[in-house]
């Protein structure tokens, strides 16, 4: 067994950080789906789409390295997401809320995958893969900040 970063082996977190990208584009997914907040359906496909590609890369990768598919995890996971789908489906939010919690989940998503790429015998090419998605994640959600500076500025008068 390789080394491992706190109590998982960069295998077992990798396998993780795929429960989570395949999770979050089945709640974009369904958001996509729901008339809820249709001012970030272009968001909300944008991010399915992405997490779609990226999940596909993801396991073709786990499978390469490993020679086998991503297990289901032993003990039922909570998703990074399913708080996020939960809290848009059942909750009224203002944009602004909305904003906060899309760019608090995402960059929960960011640490997900410097966990994985703190471990140091995580393969050259899987770390090359992950250090790509993370940086399109992190643009992203520079992206998403900057947006909302922008919305609070006008919203505020001071544009």
């Amino acid at each position: 067994m390789g080394k491992q970063t706190g109590n998982e082996r960069w295998d077992q977190t990798l396998e993780k950080l795929v429960i989570e990208v395949s999770a979050s584009e089945k709640v974009y997914g369904t958001l996509v789906q729901s008339d809820r907040y249709p001012q970030y359906r272009p968001y909300f496909q944008k991010r399915y789409f992405k997490q779609q590609h990226s999940a596909h890369i993801l396991v073709d990768e786990l499978y390469n390295v490993k020679g086998e598919k991503p297990l289901e995890p032993d003990v039922p996971y909570e998703s990074i997401f399913s708080s996020l789908e939960n809290r848009l489906l059942e909750d009224t939010m203002t944009d602004h809320k909305v904003d906060v919690l899309l760019i608090s989940k995402e960059q929960e998503l960011v640490l997900f995958y410097q966990r994985v790429l703190a471990h140091p015998e995580l393969p050259g090419v899987t770390n090359a893969i992950l250090q790509s998605q993370a940086e399109e994640l992190n643009n992203m959600l520079y992206a998403l900040r900057l947006d909302q500076r922008v919305k609070l500025r006008t919203n505020h008068g001071y544009v």
